[in-house]
């Protein structure tokens, strides 16, 4: 009897049991035991790049026996990121009846404007239906549809902006920390000023520039790259190297976290000036739905040299202008060594006796040029050989009148400026005839018609007949 009585106890077992196995995630979610749901928050006045949070609520009468999957998201010009491993669970009572809730948070970055869809969703779930078997499934979450649009007229989607609700931002120059005005697009008027002052650096030192952008309810990602624009970075006296992108997301207590480091260095070349631009970043401050700015301020640099640097900039040209003064001082000794070998010019040593007042040595001069130009040995031979009645020889006559008169009155003196316009004068041509050359070797001609060559050369002869006449 008690043998019978067991086997019919396993048989009702293994019924119940086939019974529970037969059971499945759809048939649970269609008798009302299990549940999913979908929505967005906010799920209005959303904003390209503020964050949105999908939440995805999975119930059930039962208790969740595993680990629930859910399946990647794409959507087109948004970033979805699953950045919370863990759900929140928790339980309520529905119409009398207790209900295990796990809810899923994930996070959605809308890129650029326009409507949005987020696919039906394959979440994989496993409920103990009883309290020895387990059902696994996949419930879909419903279709949700949102918008996003551009917060402010002050902002494009190709800007320097961030969408959060909290941003910090830091600035270092070489290591220390700068100056942040931060002002309100609404207030400008209340805009604080600061101007930086100018430090002093040296030829080959590096200037770095370190930027670190902190904000919430955001994802690094989504934070703009300031150096991004490496063209309005660039200086033609320095090298730019940028250093990778710091990127850093985390998490705490359902609260999102995100920080992005730039850093620039600049390799100084060359010597002069370098002026680094400010850079301003647009925040639109999703809590009290304002636009604010802020600006990193610029800074100047005055780069010098230092004796290696000028030597290695500027050693060449001074070399080379240190060997071609050499040369030139050394033309100038020869050329004013071989100057002092030639005899002084007439008009030269007139001018000087004159000014010297030295009348023998004056009237050395004046002879001297009255015979190289006049081929006269007097004053008066010359005088004579002046056009009758012309101005020349009226002007001649009265200045040579005045000197005589004067040097009879005062021997020792004489009028520099007459005995100047005497000597200029001589120089002059007697004659009409316009200057020509003289010939090299006039005695040519004479070969050619008496065949016999005359030893005695003009200015002899000249001298000869000035002579016999004296």
């Amino acid at each position: 009897m008690k043998l019978l009585l067991n086997l019919a106890f396993m048989l009702i077992l293994g019924c119940l049991s086939l019974t529970a196995n037969a059971i499945t995630i759809a048939e649970l979610q269609q008798q009302n035991r299990l549940a999913i749901d979908a929505w967005v928050i906010p799920d209005a006045n959303l904003a390209v790049k503020q964050q949105a949070r999908l939440i995805i609520e999975v119930s059930t009468v039962h208790w969740f026996a595993g680990g629930t999957r859910i399946a990647h998201i794409d959507i087109d010009n948004a970033i979805a990121l699953h950045r919370d491993k863990l759900a929140s669970n928790s339980s309520e009572r529905r119409n009398g009846v207790s209900w295990a809730v796990q809810q899923w948070e994930l996070t959605i970055y809308p890129q650029k404007s326009g409507d949005f869809v987020i696919p039906p969703l394959p979440v994989q779930v496993t409920v103990a239906a009883t309290p020895k078997d387990k059902v696994s499934g996949t419930l879909i979450t419903p279709a949700i549809k949102f918008s996003a649009k551009l917060p402010s007229p002050y902002l494009s989607e190709d800007s320097l902006w961030v969408a959060g609700s909290a941003l910090d931002v830091q600035q270092q120059w070489n290591g220390k920390a700068a100056h942040l005005p931060i002002s309100n697009e609404q207030n400008e008027g209340k805009e604080e000023s600061y101007e930086e002052p100018i430090i002093e650096i040296e030829m080959g030192d590096a200037i770095t520039r370190k930027i670190t952008i902190n904000a919430e309810d955001s994802t690094s990602v989504m934070l703009p790259n300031v150096f991004e624009n490496k063209t309005n970075h660039s200086l033609d006296k320095a090298q730019l190297y940028l250093s990778p992108s710091q990127l850093n997301d985390s998490h705490s207590r359902g609260e999102y976290y995100a920080s992005r480091v730039e850093e620039a260095t600049w390799m100084v070349q060359k010597a002069g000036v370098i002026e680094l631009p400010e850079i301003k970043l647009q925040w639109w401050d999703t809590t009290s739905n304002q636009l604010q700015e802020i600006v990193l301020q610029g800074q100047t640099f005055s780069v010098i040299h230092t004796p290696k640097t000028w030597l290695k900039a500027y050693g060449l040209t001074l070399l080379s202008s240190l060997i071609a003064l050499i040369v030139l001082i050394f033309l100038l000794i020869r050329v004013f060594r071989h100057i002092k070998t030639l005899p002084t010019p007439n008009l030269i040593g007139l001018i000087n006796a004159t000014l010297k007042q030295n009348r023998s040595l004056a009237n050395l001069y004046l002879y001297r040029r009255l015979f190289i130009f006049q081929k006269k040995l007097t004053l008066r031979s010359y005088y004579d050989a002046l056009p009758s009645n012309s101005s020349a020889k009226k002007q001649w006559q009265s200045h040579h009148q005045q000197w005589q008169q004067q040097f009879s009155a005062e021997p020792q003196r004489h009028n520099t400026s007459l005995l100047l316009k005497l000597g200029c004068a001589v120089r002059k041509k007697a004659s009409g005839i316009a200057f020509r050359l003289p010939k090299a070797l006039p005695e040519l001609e004479k070969i050619n018609e008496s065949g016999s060559v005359n030893t005695d050369t003009n200015d002899d002869k000249i001298m000869r007949k000035e002579n016999n006449q004296a």
